[in-house]
């Protein structure tokens, strides 16, 4: 019969009745997982010692939502202001960390990583999901400024970090995706950090002139 699956998603089949199968996808055996990309006929062919028999097999593939989320932010502070975000299709549901009745609530956020999913379901009976993070540490006072002209590269890294200043020297401090500190000092110019014992995941450098500071979101990756 007519095998309806949403793209993406696998399709598990299973066959009986011969000694030994060939599926036209170059899968065999009795049982299969495959993940089929379009509408089609797929055909199994059954074999025992005298005959063999071909079954044909009607696919459908329903399309997915395409789902964006993204916060308008990195970092929070506990004692600011909430967050804004942007979610596409509309009429999704949340889910995650600080989520209360369908909606991000920095009261009920955890310190530290914070990670949210947003979820849509089309008419077609399929789901996607797209998720973003956002970190809630305590911030301290003075303003962000967009001056600081201090950029980390690469990003993503994998065992090594540049600071490159465009002018003067600027103190930078390195979170973990938790808000602890795994590295802090001066940068000067250029400012190469060994970053080889870190784990993969998100970090967070801060950095800090004349009273005003600007944060970078970097990401490490197994190499």
């Amino acid at each position: 019969g007519n095998i309806p699956v949403c793209f993406g998603d696998s399709l598990t089949l299973f066959v009986s009745g011969a000694e030994s199968y060939d599926w036209n996808n170059g899968l065999s055996g009795d049982t299969i997982t495959y993940v089929p990309l379009v509408t089609g006929i797929l055909r199994v062919e059954g074999f025992n010692s005298i005959c063999s028999v071909e079954q044909a097999i009607p696919i459908t593939v329903l399309p997915s939502p395409l789902v964006l989320f993204s916060f308008s932010d990195d970092t929070l502070c506990t004692s600011g202001a909430g967050v804004t975000w942007i979610t596409s299709p509309a009429g999704g549901i949340f889910s995650g960390d600080g989520v209360v009745n369908n909606w991000f609530v920095l009261s009920a956020a955890e310190f530290g990583l914070n990670t949210v999913t947003y979820s849509y379901t089309n008419s077609f009976n399929c789901t996607s999901s797209a998720s973003d993070e956002i970190v809630l540490e305590t911030c301290l006072d003075v303003n962000e400024d967009t001056r600081i002209q201090v950029d980390p590269y690469p990003n993503p890294f994998v065992n090594y970090i540049v600071l490159d200043a465009a002018h003067g020297s600027s103190q930078f401090e390195v979170f973990n995706a938790l808000g602890s500190v795994v590295c802090e000092g001066i940068s000067q110019h250029r400012t190469y950090i060994d970053t080889t014992e870190w784990k993969s995941g998100t970090y967070f450098i801060r950095l800090y002139q004349a009273g005003t500071y600007k944060t970078h979101r970097i990401v490490k990756i197994d190499g």
